[in-house]
C-alpha cells in the first residue's frame, strides 16, 4: 500500500504483516485537519465505531477492555437496535 499527494509523490508506505500492516511514513505534510481533534472527547460506542472507520463494535470494546488506545474513553458501551 502507498499513500500518495495529490501531485503523486508517496508520503507513506504500508507492508502487510499477518493480519495486520506496517507503516513507514516517509514524509511529513501539514493539513488542516480541524475534525482530527475529536479523538480527545469521549464519545458513546457508536460514535468510536464511526471515528474508528466502522469497525466492528466488539473489536472496539476489546481494545478498550485491554487498553489498547491511547484516549478510547466511553460513555456509555450500549448499543441501540432500532427498526427503520
Amino acid at each position: 500500500m502507498t499513500v500518495l499527494t495529490e501531485s503523486d509523490k508517496s508520503v507513506m508506505v504500508g507492508f502487510s504483516k499477518g493480519r495486520m500492516y506496517e507503516v513507514e511514513v516517509l514524509e511529513t505534510i501539514v493539513v488542516n485537519a480541524q475534525s482530527a481533534r475529536s479523538h480527545e472527547k469521549p464519545g458513546d460506542i457508536l460514535t468510536w465505531h464511526r471515528r474508528l472507520g466502522h469497525i466492528a463494535i466488539p473489536r472496539i470494546l476489546r481494545m478498550a477492555k485491554r487498553n489498547l488506545v491511547d484516549g478510547l474513553k466511553m460513555t456509555s458501551r450500549e448499543v441501540y437496535h432500532w427498526d427503520v
